[in-house]
């Protein structure tokens, strides 16, 4: 449980404001004393010289006279559970309100859980004999089923009392007797290398322990001059992260090195400290102390620890990450919680209920303080729970209740449903809190007036859930516990149970709550209906193979069907893509057919009128004929019609058709389409040709993909790719005209592929150039890149693709064959022109002739001369 001392500060009841002489001599004779003791040479822990030996401790008459006198404030005493009796030993307590001094004390109570009583007044007893142990607080006391263990604690600061060399205490209920243990060594074992080392005291961690395993741990806490025999007070406080634990006598632990092999522990248990556990060796996993511990028996073979809350000097353990400890494996984990977090916080307490057919277990945490600004910590009253599996974080509403004040350092344990509280540090604003007992009901989530004691001691002496006594490891404490409606709301079923989230919320990172479930029960109703069915088991409950298996095999199916969903959305996505590209395809197709004119060559045989009258590679400059006119874009595109195979093998690959959703609306082609022959640069093509195209081509190779996530769906961009393409494949078929077959390995081909002959090379780069020519490819590329260089903020890529198409229509002729292909059309005007004035003059002067001829006639028949006109001039003068 969480102990009071703070991380940083012991918080302590302030001190009255005047001293008797006495008083003051008395302090400084306990503090000095101790001092000069503690610097006379005393060796550094671990050592076995000038080490005080532990020793049973007889009460002083003060001690037993406050067993049986009323107590002001108790608190960071130790509590265990034990058939119905819960057990208070040491701790702190006031006989009076502002009490600094001497309240570190060995008072041994049990309160009788086994019938009802009012909060007013608890049936608590002391002790017949308290002789044992020393005096300790912040401590733990481990139960199994017939005897307490107790560990660690702080001993008394004032005044101050140096610790003793620890010793295990074993309390033997039966005899009402103690016996020590002295001189413990660690064995080694699972993610425990320590071996033989002597066990060493520490205060304010937190603890638990499971009868039913024979286990008790402490997790964390830390070591000063108060708590470790010969600590230097130069030396500073060390907190820690470790996990103690301890086998109970009689109890098997095969995970303890010592005891392998099926033995059992001897009669002083068996000790083993877990320091490299999972996540416990990682830098998250922080030093501790005043923390929570709890134990969850539903998961894993052994069930698992929760850490909760908790800090150091500086800085805290936030509560939206929970510390997982899985006890089969001795391994830590970590798990990530949801909802509304509650504050940080130390000295707080806790304990689980679970739900009647175990599908739940909910955490109750309480109370604790927060000890920041320094000197003004504040102690908390409220109460949350986290809900497991879920780890959901969920906050009770106790307004409008007579709650007990804010407190820390209590201890809680629960039974039949009802969490009891028993103590904690109030600071001023109580002068007493007497008797210090409250009860918490679980289930209506309601502080309570008295405890109620519901199930029979003799046939469930450890209040087990009805639906839950057949099982060995199933949680104590929850008789009669019903799940309350606001965690119903929040993980589904209902008050005996069924909660429909059986997973983590956040998804659990591995460990039990990862790979198992539950271990559920049936729950049957007073009428005998079943009101819960049975869940899946644990995966190492070997009775639930049938179960586990059914669960496999829906696994795989949801797989399966997962698979063929997405194999389904697939094909759909192709057959759509094979569709759209069929019908561009056929558009491309529908086009050309309708530039041809119903079947007219492409490329006219005609000669007279050629640009360029050079004859390519062969020896006599014939022309092209119409049907290789025809094939310059059949020939491209055979062989390209889209297959729904092709698309699927290939989703993303292009049709080889260039930009079939501009060629539906081709470009204004030439008045007169020539058949295309190579222009000199290509006639034969030089190294450097091919060299200066091979690199054009990386280059718009590297400006491709350096613009691709930018401007994949701009339209430039689209004819940047088509660009690219043509220019790849130009490179790659003039490098095999120019290397011969030998060339093709230099243009990607792998082994074993059909190399092509130059002579038929030489044939697809006439008509893949012709193409460009009569598609208007290089039209279209001009257009578009002029486009992007008219938008300013990307000029320079459009400069850059002009450039380059300039460099590619140079070489290839086309730049020639368009300036020849204008100058034509000019001299076609010029001509045409020509024409139209040349029969305008010839119309107007074959008027004027006809009209002069006319006037002739007609004044010659009257006699009278023609009218000139009179010549009128301005005088100079």
């Amino acid at each position: 449980m969480g102990a009071v001392q703070g991380a940083t500060k012991s918080p302590q009841i302030p001190g009255t404001s005047t001293r008797l002489p006495f008083g003051v001599m008395f302090l400084l004779l306990a503090i000095v004393l101790p001092l000069l003791h503690l610097n006379s040479g005393i060796p550094s822990p671990g050592a076995s010289a000038a080490v005080i030996q532990a020793q049973a401790r007889a009460p002083s008459a003060d001690v037993v006279a406050r067993q049986s006198d009323d107590i002001c404030v108790r608190w960071s005493q130790q509590s265990a559970m034990v058939n119905g009796t819960l057990y208070l030993y040491g701790g702190q307590a006031s006989t009076q309100p502002q009490q600094e001094v001497d309240t570190w004390n060995n008072d041994f109570l049990s309160i009788d859980l086994s019938k009802s009583w009012p909060i007013s007044q608890p049936s608590a007893s002391p002790s017949t004999n308290p002789d044992g142990p020393p005096p300790v607080a912040n401590g733990y006391l481990w139960a199994s089923y017939d005897s307490l263990f107790l560990y660690g604690g702080i001993f008394s600061k004032m005044p101050v009392t140096p610790p003793t060399r620890f010793s295990g205490w074993e309390y033997d209920i039966a005899s009402s007797s103690w016996k020590e243990q002295s001189n413990p060594m660690t064995s080694s074992g699972t993610n425990a290398p320590s071996d033989g080392q002597p066990v060493q005291r520490s205060g304010e961690g937190a603890g638990f322990s499971v009868a039913s395993l024979g286990k008790g741990w402490y997790f964390g806490g830390h070591q000063d001059p108060y708590t470790t025999a010969g600590w230097s007070v130069e030396i500073p406080k060390i907190f820690l992260k470790s996990l103690l634990e301890y086998t109970f006598p009689g109890s098997k632990n095969s995970q303890v090195q010592s005891l392998s092999g099926g033995q059992t522990a001897p009669s002083a248990g068996a000790w083993r400290n877990v320091t490299g556990g999972g996540s416990q060796t990682e830098a998250g996993f922080p030093e501790r102390a005043d923390g929570v511990l709890v134990y969850i028996p539903a998961y894993g073979a052994q069930g698992i620890l929760v850490g909760l809350a908790g800090g150091e000097n500086s800085t805290f353990t936030q509560l939206n990450v929970i510390d997982v400890f899985d006890i089969a494996t001795s391994t830590w984990y970590k798990q990530a919680t949801t909802g509304e977090t509650p504050k940080v916080r130390v000295n707080a307490c806790a304990v689980v209920a679970a739900a009647q057919d175990g599908s739940s277990y909910q955490i109750h945490l309480y109370g604790g303080q927060n000890l920041t600004p320094y000197q003004q910590q504040i102690q908390y009253d409220d109460m949350w729970i986290l809900s497991v599996p879920s780890f959901q974080w969920i906050e009770v509403d106790t307004s409008g209740q007579s709650t007990p004040a804010a407190r820390a350092g209590q201890t809680c344990n629960v039974m039949d449903g009802q969490m009891v509280v028993v103590g904690g540090y109030v600071g001023t604003q109580l002068s007493c809190d007497s008797p210090g007992t409250y009860v918490f009901d679980l289930s209506k989530l309601q502080w309570v007036n008295q405890f109620t004691s519901t199930s029979d001691r003799k046939s469930n002496p450890h209040s087990i859930q009805h639906a839950q006594l057949q099982n060995p490891k199933a949680l104590p404490g929850s008789y009669g516990y019903e799940v309350p409606a606001v965690v119903q709301s929040q993980i589904g079923g209902a008050a005996s149970g069924g909660a429909t989230i059986t997973k983590p919320i956040a998804t659990a990172t591995g460990g039990p709550l990862a790979t198992g479930s539950a271990v559920t029960y049936t729950v049957t109703g007073a009428n005998g209906a079943v009101a819960t069915e049975t869940g899946y088991a644990s995966p190492n409950d070997t009775s639930s193979g049938s179960d586990h298996k059914t669960e496999i095999i829906a696994i795989v199916v949801g797989v399966v069907a997962g698979i063929l969903l997405v194999v389904a959305i697939y094909m759909g996505i192709c057959a759509w893509l094979y569709r759209k590209r069929l019908r561009l395809y056929q558009d491309h197709m529908e086009a050309e057919r309708a530039a041809r004119g119903d079947g007219a060559a492409l490329f006219p045989n005609s000669t007279s009128d050629k640009p360029n009258s050079s004859s390519g590679y062969g020896s006599d400059p014939t022309p092209m004929e119409s049907s290789t006119a025809r094939s310059s874009t059949d020939d491209l595109l055979r062989g390209q019609e889209p297959t729904f195979v092709g698309i699927m093998l290939h989703p993303r690959r292009s049709l080889k058709t260039a930009y079939p959703e501009n060629i539906s609306s081709p470009m204004p082609q030439p008045t007169s389409p020539q058949s295309y022959t190579l222009p000199k640069p290509l006639h034969p093509p030089t190294p450097y040709v091919t060299h200066t195209l091979r690199s054009t081509s990386n280059l718009l190779h590297l400006f491709h993909a350096r613009n691709r996530n930018q401007h994949r769906r701009a339209i430039w961009y689209r004819h940047l790719g088509g660009f690219r393409r043509e220019v790849r494949r130009l490179a790659e078929e003039l490098d095999v005209a120019v290397h011969g077959s030998k060339g093709a390995s230099a243009v990607g081909r792998g082994k074993g592929t059909k190399r092509p002959k130059s002579e038929d090379v030489r044939g697809k780069i006439e008509r893949r150039l012709g193409f460009w020519r009569d598609a208007g490819l290089v039209g279209r590329w001009y257009r578009a890149f002029t486009h992007l260089v008219a938008t300013t903020q990307f000029s320079a890529q459009g400069l850059v693709l002009l450039a380059l198409l300039a460099r590619v229509s140079s070489i290839t002729g086309l730049t020639k064959w368009y300036q020849q292909l204008a100058e034509r059309e000019d001299e076609e005007r010029q001509e045409a022109v020509r024409r139209v004035l040349h029969e305008f003059g010839e119309k107007e002067m074959s008027g004027l002739m006809r009209g002069s001829k006319g006037d002739e006639e007609a004044g010659s028949g009257d006699g009278t001369e023609e009218d000139l006109g009179e010549v009128i001039m301005r005088d100079e003068g």
